[in-house]
């Protein structure tokens, strides 16, 4: 699936899909007739993997292994030209963006990448921001075992 696999995405989206229904009728004069039913899937199907391909799973791979990386080397990765990258690169920024809504005016909202890797270009150097924040587990548990302490403290005390 990294590689962006044409036939697999399109044999687990047919898999794990909801079942769709056309709205129209189907052409009972068309001879043979049609697999009128397959239709809505098939066109579900084609939207979904145009998505897919535009959204290129290859780069957000090659993104997350670095904190920075030049163009130049993400386009040898890649196999493309350098211009190319680039252009692959702007694609997958403003495919991985959405418009959150943050209340008022149902238009409103603030621009935010919906992907777990951020990046920005700046010169011919691209900087990877991983947006997962990493929990400290540390501090939660020191926490909890201070409270611990405190009720364990205020139950033996009575």
């Amino acid at each position: 699936m990294q590689r962006g696999d044409a036939p697999t995405f399109e044999e687990l989206f047919a898999y794990a899909c909801p079942k769709f229904i056309s709205p129209s009728l189907p052409d009972y004069e068309e001879d043979p007739p049609s697999n009128f039913n397959q239709e809505a899937l098939r066109l579900q199907s084609k939207l979904f993997l145009n998505e897919v391909s535009q959204q290129q799973p290859a780069i957000r791979s090659f993104l997350k292994l670095y904190s920075t990386i030049t163009t130049t080397k993400l386009a040898k990765f890649l196999e493309t030209e350098e211009p190319t990258c680039h252009q692959q690169l702007l694609g997958y920024k403003h495919k991985t963006r959405n418009l959150v809504w943050n209340g008022g005016n149902v238009l409103n909202g603030k621009w935010t990448s919906s992907s777990d890797v951020d990046f920005y270009i700046e010169k011919d150097m691209v900087h990877i921001i991983d947006a997962k924040v990493t929990r400290r587990y540390g501090e939660f548990f020191i926490r909890h075992i201070n409270k611990f302490e405190d009720a364990v403290k205020d139950l033996s005390g009575r």
